[in-house]
């Protein structure tokens, strides 16, 4: 059918938020977490000593959640800090901050504006666009002198620097192929940042009557990562931010360049 015969119900960008969501949904489905009193399990929250997981354990009075690391546990003996905190303590600390990113983005403000890096490619691609253009002049007069050249030794020499010019012409149009690819891995992550801004405005209105399903969703997507230091440590925990989506296209960028 012909390009606008069925035009799209819902724009791109709602598209792949959705698509996303159900992507995780699936993942992290209530069947695979039978315990839904702690937020932060799965690798979520970290021992700030050995950096290793904190396991979720409940309390033999009140069965009340708390984490562990698990390298504390004495059979391994990894971790010589007893390091432990509770899950009431922690989990509204932490979506407290969640919520805070979520009603204004830029509370990553520094972040996201560190994310919004300048073109990359937009330098390079001047200086190559100006060395073109001076090869091509280069050919240009090259040519000239071969139409009017007298005598073979002057069309070889005029053929063969026109051969070596055309070879750096060759190695320029590589070039801007490979500068095409790395403009495009960048616009593709500021794209992410948008999609990312958005997937916070579609929250705004659901995280004050959000579940336990819904702030894991929230927790993913905004890439926390919690860090506990042993009671009597100064700061007692630490948060960290860092939206996996736009930290994955950035890192394309930064090896592409």
């Amino acid at each position: 059918m012909p390009e606008g015969t069925c035009p799209p119900i819902i724009d791109e960008e709602t598209f792949l938020i959705v698509q996303r969501q159900l992507e995780y949904n699936q993942e992290k489905a209530s069947r695979n977490n039978k315990q839904q009193d702690a937020i932060l399990r799965a690798s979520i929250v970290r021992c700030g000593h050995c950096k290793g997981n904190m396991y979720v354990g409940h309390t033999k009075i009140g069965n009340h959640p708390y984490y562990k690391c698990a390298k504390s546990n004495a059979r391994l003996g990894l971790c010589s800090v007893p390091n432990s905190i509770s899950a009431r303590i922690i989990d509204p600390i932490v979506w407290n901050e969640c919520c805070k990113i979520i009603r204004d983005p830029q509370k990553l403000q520094e972040k996201i504006a560190a994310m919004r890096t300048p073109d990359p490619t937009k330098e390079d691609e001047i200086s190559l666009t100006n060395k073109k253009m001076e090869i091509e002049a280069e050919i240009s007069e090259y040519l000239d002198i071969l139409h009017s050249a007298k005598t073979t030794s002057t069309k070889k020499k005029a053929k063969g620097w026109i051969a070596h010019l055309e070879e750096q012409l060759q190695e320029i149009e590589l070039k801007e192929q490979f500068l095409e690819g790395i403009r495009n891995n960048w616009l593709e992550a500021q794209k992410e940042i948008k999609r990312f801004e958005n997937w916070c405005i579609t929250w705004r209105e659901k995280i004050e009557r959000a579940e336990y399903s819904d702030k894991r969703t929230c927790l993913h997507h905004l890439g926390v990562q919690v860090w506990i230091y042993r009671y009597g440590s100064k700061p007692r925990y630490t948060i960290d931010f860092a939206p996996p989506d736009i930290v994955a296209k950035m890192t394309t960028v930064s090896k592409s360049s």
